[in-house]
């Protein structure tokens, strides 16, 4: 019911605060897959390297676009999600495509 939830794009706490962000995440893209490559335990804690394609309803239409992360998972004790924290380029992997703040990031890493 604690649980915390950062996706680099939104930071959520509580179950019904996580649902209803994933909920409305889905429903902003037509395809969604994610291929998970590797998994390692340590501590308690598991760390999960995964490639994600997606395709957007608004940005980049009928494009798949591809993104790169990790996510590091904690149960608690009775085996619930109790962290969900993900790290990945959400600048590469969603803003680059939205249009305006797309043109600006990529002008902004041309000139770097």
């Amino acid at each position: 019911d604690e649980v915390f939830f950062d996706d680099t794009l939104k930071t959520v706490h509580g179950v019904d605060a996580v649902e209803k962000y994933l909920v409305a995440s889905a429903a902003a893209v037509d395809q969604a897959a994610v291929e998970f490559v590797d998994l390692v335990a340590a501590n308690g804690n598991y760390y999960m390297r995964w490639v994600m394609t997606i395709r957007f309803q608004r940005f980049a239409r009928g494009e798949e676009k591809r993104s790169v992360g990790m996510t590091h998972i904690r149960f608690d004790a009775d085996g619930k999600v109790a962290l969900h924290q993900d790290y990945w380029d959400s600048a590469r992997g969603l803003w680059d495509h939205v249009p305006a703040i797309g043109w600006m990031l990529r002008r902004t890493k041309s000139g770097l």
